[in-house]
């Protein structure tokens, strides 16, 4: 899309394409896991094509699906505490007691 984003009719048509490699693969059953983007959820020509070819499709919680992504789990989110311990040392060396979460 223009702007980079995701939207209704661009998910149609991965939903489409998607669809049709996976018949063509003959995967026998398929199951998406997507996060709960409303080009996911509100998407009622995607949801009635999953339906119709028999897709069980589950939408993950708003902001959950980084918790499934092997590098945030195994990397990123170790990563990100250790920075955010170093940064409040570093404050609270500078300009005594600060706190950033």
């Amino acid at each position: 899309s223009k702007s980079s984003y995701v939207n209704k009719e661009l998910y149609l048509r991965w939903s489409t394409r998607f669809l049709e490699a996976a018949i063509h693969n003959g995967c026998p059953r398929i199951l998406p896991l997507l996060d709960g983007h409303s080009t996911h959820t509100k998407n009622i020509e995607a949801l009635q094509l999953g339906y119709n070819s028999d897709i069980i499709i589950i939408f993950l919680p708003a902001h959950a699906s980084y918790l499934l992504q092997p590098l945030y789990v195994a990397f990123l989110r170790h990563w990100s505490l250790c920075c955010t311990e170093e940064i409040e040392m570093w404050l609270r060396d500078r300009s005594g007691d600060a706190s950033v979460g």
